[in-house]
């Protein structure tokens, strides 16, 4: 039930009719036994809202979860980390797992557009740094100078993606729109958009956390039919 609840996001006691709760069973079921049968190869973990909670995002990964990827990691498993942060989270995830351990560490920062071992000291890093170009700093301009987007939510363009994060009480669902209609009267398609329970992040095309799970296998020389298993409060 508490399963269900929870990809619902509704509380226990507001579970829907008998009906619909079997119906959701059955899935929930299903899906089980389809985990139950299959070998992977790799896992491949996205930080906030799943290994680093939202409402204590600054306190680093929750310590009883870190501890199974620790046995993981220890029995040669391979373990990549999704995260539209910077190097804040090189720095939290180096506190919690033994330096020993960091080479077998992949990291996507930024939501993959930058991928290195938790090891390498040089990644992430700045847009200048790589020399690359995109349409973001247009793009940081139209945003921070529209009426009322700045009011409602906190704008930092780091070169590789720009974070949206909206002020308390401020709906996300709201900010998300209005980002969508601001994005969309500039007629830029070389963007996407990508939200989690706390943000919004613009990306340049192309770039996507599912790039962490292709990195993970050419870093470890997995088939590319490879099973990953892939665990995020919304999905890569």
């Amino acid at each position: 039930m508490l399963r269900i609840a929870r990809k619902l996001g509704i509380t226990n006691s507001e579970l829907p009719s008998d009906r619909i709760f079997k119906t959701w069973s059955a899935h929930h079921k299903a899906f089980v036994q389809k985990l139950d049968g299959q070998i992977f190869q790799g896992l491949v973990l996205d930080y906030d809202g799943t290994i680093c909670d939202d409402r204590h995002r600054l306190d680093g990964p929750h310590r009883e979860i870190i501890k199974p990827i620790l046995n993981l990691l220890a029995h040669g498993v391979p373990v990549g980390i999704a995260t539209g942060r910077g190097d804040s989270a090189r720095r939290d995830l180096r506190k919690c797992i033994p330096s020993r351990l960091w080479p077998r560490v992949l990291v996507g920062y930024q939501n993959g557009s930058q991928i290195g071992r938790l090891s390498d000291d040089s990644c992430p890093k700045t847009i200048e740094e790589t020399g690359l170009k995109n349409d973001l700093h247009s793009l940081l301009t139209t945003l921070t100078s529209n009426d009322r987007l700045p009011e409602l939510a906190k704008i930092v363009g780091s070169g590789f993606q720009i974070s949206i994060r909206p002020h308390p009480l401020t709906s996300v669902e709201f900010v998300w729109s209005l980002v969508q209609e601001l994005i969309s009267k500039t007629g830029n398609a070389k963007v996407q958009l990508v939200r989690s329970g706390h943000s919004i992040d613009v990306l340049p095309e192309g770039v996507s956390k599912l790039q962490v799970v292709a990195a993970l296998k050419r870093t470890h020389n997995l088939k590319d039919d490879a099973a990953v298993f892939c665990i995020g409060d919304r999905g890569l």
